[in-house]
């Protein structure tokens, strides 16, 4: 996060920005310094006018309202009734355009075309004509699909104006409007392509989804799920279409996609659109959490300690998480409450602590025994399966495994840690030895 400025020539107007990575993005694209504007809405139209910034990007809720400020509009801003970019032009006029409506389609057409549902295509020109074509223009690249649409807010405007330039079918379901989701499944399960463009699932609500994965099961026909939501690195509906194996992509790289157009403006220059996947790589890089998994006394502690020092993340052991949430360690909570109960607490805690990003997650032996930790894990996380010979596990401090045996307790529960993990790592070596190789592991 970047504390305001208000001498910064570029930066992002809203009125809660604190969790924005826009900062970020704009200093790898040169579009810098760019500073955080927080203005309430009585402020917005001085600042608009007489703010010292050559260039600006626009969230929530002021798209609309700057629309009404700005000298020229683009067409992308004429036919969506909202900006995200403004440019101060060298005769203090100001132009408004709509980098999100370009943003969405890098990201669709680059995830559709990867995902074999249309050709490969020269996404450059179609942005180019897109950015120049005259009003009642629209081609016929998607005109085979039928794309459903969740919400119909500022976001889905921007998708709807997408789509109908690329020549798609849109049905949109608003829990507002006339068309409601039930009635969407019930008519348009033929739908090839979905898109959430409502904050349902957005940290730190999450990994909350528009849809159930019965929901989504019905959509037969699914090709491609598309969420914009980019916090957390996974969704929940992202998550259902991975477990129906249907591709998905979330909003992350539209993100980058938009602030790339957006800083063209603003440096009058023309980015490589190929320095958008490294800069989504290293936000992801950044963000994802690491939570580790594996037997009781299995070492996931003493290992996360050495691996959040290894790679800057923040440390979290689950156990001592629990202990401090309910004044009592674990295992004499187990002891006097039965397990039953403690693992309805420990999924309280899994869930308050995974949903933030960039964490090192000691996970207790027996996450696994609650599917829905699953979720709560693999939105931010890599899952990580520590492994070591039975005999070599402690039996300290752990009474189910004094009480079951760590043979049955492995029969039990090692099924679920194979199918939960994202790669296994044996322990045999060092703490900070095991770290490296579980880093190496995930950033190549």
């Amino acid at each position: 996060m970047t504390a305001q400025n208000n001498h910064a020539q570029f930066g992002l107007l809203g009125r809660t920005l604190a969790h924005s990575w826009s900062p970020y993005i704009h200093k790898q694209l040169g579009s810098y310094p760019y500073a955080l504007f927080e203005k309430e809405p009585d402020e917005v139209a001085s600042f608009v006018a007489h703010g010292a910034w050559r260039g600006l990007n626009v969230t929530i809720p002021y798209k609309q309202v700057v629309c009404n400020l700005s000298t020229r509009k683009s067409m992308l801003v004429e036919l969506t009734g909202a900006a995200n970019t403004l440019v101060k032009q060298a005769d203090g006029s100001i132009f408004a355009e709509n980098t999100d409506v370009l943003g969405f389609t890098m990201m669709l057409l680059e995830f559709l075309a990867t995902n074999n549902c249309i050709p490969a295509v020269d996404i450059d020109d179609i942005i180019q004509v897109m950015t120049t074509a005259p009003k009642g223009y629209k081609s016929n690249l998607l005109a085979h699909h039928k794309v459903v649409i969740c919400g119909n807010g500022g976001a889905s405007r921007a998708v709807q104006t997408a789509l109908g330039l690329l020549g798609a079918s849109m049905v949109v379901a608003d829990t507002q409007g006339a068309t409601s989701y039930d009635e969407i499944m019930r008519a348009h399960t033929d739908a090839t392509i979905m898109v959430n463009t409502t904050p349902v699932g957005m940290y730190p609500a999450c990994p909350q989804s528009i849809l159930s994965l019965e929901q989504l099961r019905a959509f037969s026909s699914l090709k491609a799920v598309v969420d914009v939501v980019y916090n957390p690195l996974r969704s929940g509906l992202c998550m259902a279409a991975e477990a129906l194996g249907i591709p998905y992509v979330q909003g992350l790289y539209m993100l980058v996609a938009q602030a790339l157009f957006s800083s063209n403006l603003f440096l009058d220059t023309h980015h490589d659109v190929a320095r958008i996947r490294p800069i989504v790589q290293q936000i992801c890089a950044n963000e994802q959490s690491i939570a580790l998994i594996g037997m009781p006394g299995v070492g996931k502690t003493t290992c996360g300690r050495a691996l959040a020092a290894l790679c800057g993340k923040t440390f979290v052991d689950l156990d001592a998480e629990f202990t401090a949430m309910y004044a009592m360690p674990p295992h004499e909570f187990i002891q006097q409450y039965g397990e039953d109960a403690f693992r309805e607490k420990e999924h309280a805690v899994c869930a308050k602590v995974a949903k933030e990003p960039s964490r090192v997650i000691a996970c207790g032996g027996g996450i696994v025994c609650r599917e829905e930790n699953y979720a709560c894990l693999h939105q931010q996380a890599a899952i990580v399966l520590l492994t070591r010979p039975l005999e070599l596990l402690s039996l300290y401090k752990r009474p189910l495994s004094a009480s079951v045996g760590v043979e049955e307790l492995a029969r039990r529960r090692m099924p679920r840690y194979t199918a939960w993990a994202d790669y296994t790592c044996a322990l045999d070596a060092t703490p900070q030895e095991s770290a490296r190789h579980i880093l190496a592991c995930i950033t190549h």
